[in-house]
């Protein structure tokens, strides 16, 4: 008897739960499936049309008791006022900021600066590591046709190749200045010596005579 009792309540409860779960209502809906399900309901783009073209005695009563708390938003009919969208302005400005101060953060932590690399410099690209006897960079020279942010593009002159390297990629080859026929080395021709300290004999040696020792 009591087994029978036990099998119908156990019945009982598993036709509960799958009523409840078909029937049940998430705590969430996702903004896309609210637009997609207030496109295909007649109902609310009907009262949607009313409340444009300012007909809503075609309506239900209930919808024209609360006209003054209607509006629409992308297609979907909202009660009590438009959303408020201020919270996600501030949280995108905030996210911003969040992220602006992690980006300075690790700029100073990992000593990041800006490229000094202009067009029409000559660099040395970067080679693979083939050893620790290897070269860093290579010996081909390359000018500098383009510079966007740190999007670098370089031609080879000797063979007109094209490459496109990242700025840490790079390494310009400084400019050494050339000295015309009429100029002269700069510099100072009466250079300051350091001073030197007086060299004497000692006062208590009187008059004796030293001889040097290679006589």
């Amino acid at each position: 008897m009591n087994h029978k009792v036990n099998s119908i309540a156990t019945v009982a409860a598993d036709d509960y739960a799958r009523q409840i779960g078909k029937e049940a209502v998430p705590i969430a809906i996702k903004w896309k499936d609210l637009v997609a399900k207030s496109s295909s309901c007649k109902e609310v783009q009907n009262v949607l049309e009313a409340l444009k073209s300012n007909e809503m005695q075609k309506c239900s009563r209930s919808y024209q008791v609360v006209e003054n708390e209607l509006s629409e938003i992308d297609g979907v009919l909202l009660r009590e006022g438009e959303i408020d969208d201020t919270v996600y302005d501030k949280a995108n400005i905030n996210d911003a900021m969040a992220k602006l101060k992690c980006k300075e953060y690790a700029d100073a932590r990992r000593g990041a600066r800006e490229s000094e690399v202009e067009v029409g410099d000559e660099v040395l690209l970067r080679e693979e590591d083939k050893g620790k006897l290897s070269c860093n960079f290579g010996n081909d020279r390359h000018v500098v046709t383009s510079k966007q942010g740190s999007d670098i593009v370089c031609e080879n002159p000797s063979n007109g190749k094209v490459t496109r390297r990242n700025s840490t990629f790079v390494k310009v080859i400084p400019k050494t200045p050339s000295l015309n026929k009429n100029d002269s080395p700069v510099g100072n021709a009466n250079t300051q010596q350091r001073p030197q300290r007086v060299r004497k004999q000692p006062d208590w040696y009187g008059d004796v005579v030293i001889h040097a020792l290679d006589e």
